[in-house]
Parts: C-alpha cells; sequence; structure tokens
C-alpha cells in the first residue's frame, strides 16, 4: 500500500481501515475524523482519530482546543519537506514502505520500473530510513521506531555503500535505537579498511562513542584474522601482528621465519604453525571470544 494523490496536493491511501482516506469523491465518509495537514504545497488527508491512537502528538495536532469553531480541520508543518512528511506517512500507513528510495503514487509507475524497484528494494528500502526514523521520533510514534529497527536487524547490510551505512549509523545514534542495531552498524562499518575511514572523515562525522567502537571493533576483525591462521597456537604478537623472526624450528631446525607459542611453548616456522594443531585450548577459546565480543559498546 501506499498514498495517492487527491486532486493535485492531497495523498491518501487506499483501505478505509488506515490512518488515511482513499481517493473518492467524498474522502470524509471513509474516515472518523478527516484532517488535513499542510505540508509547503502538498495537502496530505489523514484520519485523525487513528492517527492519535498511534501518536501523542498527532493527539495534540488533531485534537487541539483552537479547532472548537472551526469549519474544517487542518495543521499546517512549516519546519518539514512535503516529500519527506509523505514518505513518514507513507510509513505509518505500510512499514513494508519503510526506506522506499522512490516517492511516487504507487501503482502508477509502467511493469518495467516495478520490475526494477522490486529488484532493487533491498538496496533501497534503508536510503530512507533516516528520513523516517527522525520524523518517527519527533512525532513519537513507537510503532514506526520499532518498524525502522526491525527493518535494519533483518538487513543484510552488505549490499549498502559504506557512505550509507554511515548516514544510517549517524541516524540511529542521534535517537538512540536500540543496541543490537546500532552494534550491528558498527559491525558493518568495521569490516573496512582504514584508508575508507580517512576517505569518509570518520573521525569528524561520527560522535566519538560510535567512532572509538568501529576502530575497536576493526581492530579486533584484524586479531580474529590474525589469531584464526595461527591453528589454534597462541602466538606471541607486535599489535594485533605475530610475531615473526629468523630463528631454528623446532620442527624442520630450519633458519626462518618463526614465531613462540605462549601456550605450548613451541618455536615453530610457518608452515609447521599450520601443519601442527596446538594441542592447548587457550588459543581456540581466545578465538570465540573475540569472534563473540567483536564490538564493544556502552550503550544505556
Amino acid at each position: 500500500m501506499g498514498t495517492e494523490v487527491l486532486s493535485t496536493d492531497v495523498c491518501c491511501p487506499p483501505s478505509p481501515s488506515s490512518s488515511f482516506s482513499s481517493t473518492s469523491s467524498s474522502p470524509s465518509n471513509l474516515v472518523d475524523r478527516p484532517f488535513k495537514i499542510i505540508v509547503q504545497t502538498q495537502t496530505f488527508l489523514i484520519d485523525a482519530e487513528n492517527m492519535r491512537q498511534l501518536s501523542p502528538i498527532f493527539s495534540i495536532m488533531c485534537f487541539g482546543k483552537d479547532f472548537d469553531k472551526m469549519d474544517e480541520y487542518h495543521r499546517e508543518i512549516v519546519d518539514e519537506k512535503s516529500g519527506d512528511v509523505g514518505i513518514f506517512l507513507d510509513a505509518i500507513q505500510d512499514h513494508s514502505l519503510i526506506g522506499e528510495l522512490m516517492r511516487g503514487k504507487l501503482g502508477i509507475e509502467n511493469d518495467q520500473v516495478n520490475r526494477k524497484r522490486i529488484e532493487n528494494s533491498k538496496k533501497s528500502y534503508l536510503k530512507n530510513l533516516p528520513v523516517i526514523l527522525r520524523l518517527a521520533n519527533k512525532y513519537q510514534v513507537d510503532s514506526v521506531i520499532d518498524a525502522c529497527e526491525d527493518f535494519v536487524r533483518r538487513q543484510n547490510l552488505d549490499i549498502l555503500s559504506t557512505d550509507e551505512v554511515l548516514t544510517i549509523v549517524i541516524a540511529c545514534h542521534e535517537f538512540h535505537s536500540s543496541k543490537d542495531v546500532v552494534v550491528k552498524l558498527i559491525r558493518r562499518l568495521a569490516n573496512e579498511e582504514k584508508t575508507t575511514f580517512n576517505r569518509l572523515k570518520l573521525s569528524r562525522r561520527l560522535p566519538a562513542q560510535i567512532y572509538g567502537a568501529v576502530i575497536g571493533a576493526n581492530l579486533n576483525l584484524c586479531q580474529i584474522r590474525e589469531v584464526g591462521q595461527m591453528n589454534g597456537h597462541w602466538l606471541r604478537t607486535v599489535g594485533s601482528r605475530a610475531r615473526w623472526y629468523r630463528a631454528p624450528c623446532e620442527f624442520c631446525k630450519q633458519i626462518t621465519d618463526c614465531a613462540n607459542c605462549d601456550t605450548c611453548r613451541k618455536t615453530m616456522c610457518r608452515d609447521h604453525v599450520a601443519e601442527n594443531k596446538c594441542p592447548d585450548s587457550y588459543g581456540t577459546k581466545m578465538l570465540k571470544e573475540l569472534k563473540e565480543n567483536i564490538v564493544e559498546l556502552e550503550w544505556d
């Protein structure tokens, strides 16, 4: 479902049971209490009775005392764009539209465009998520806030560009989304190389708390990759890298690049680290612990 345009300016959906009215010659007959929201050059017709059940802010907007002597109920929003409000109202009506990239009347595009929108839906849906999340918090529509968070939980963030994920994580931090949602976004950013961090100027754009968590997670991922190649050993490291130096291998006796295992106390070359699994379980346990705690974030 989506919204349709009444005449040239009024947007309303097709379902009489939704928070909006459908297009008809007498739309007020299809809603409990029709109410107009005017934004720039557009007017959106909503069902005030349904909307006030979703939001205390809409309850005040639609049922204020100043409407007692008015013939027509309406309210003007002067600090928002009509496109943003339209996207937000669509999301209230149908949560599956959350984040939809294209703002238009559903059902009027040709089949080729519709097919393309479906194919690109997973990627495009998240692009307007910051707009919807911002307005859902502004107007205190908890059902939409929950739907936004659930949407992020379900998505494969790898299909999004780093810039898109960055925009979303900034919005989620600003409106204090649930911890698991923020952690998932941080985890996605942490997959990038440090050159990408520098290009995007993450240290300037991200709040210090989130930036620190991204850098920490990135270091943890580097350590996981390194420890994952140790075959259960816990090799001495320099930073997050195994410390290799010229020494005789205890297995092949050749003087080559070797490393020391702190658990089995062996000095081994690269080949024999790979061929001989450590008899002690410490390295395996530490690797498991690292994987379970990639993102470290204090979040109330």
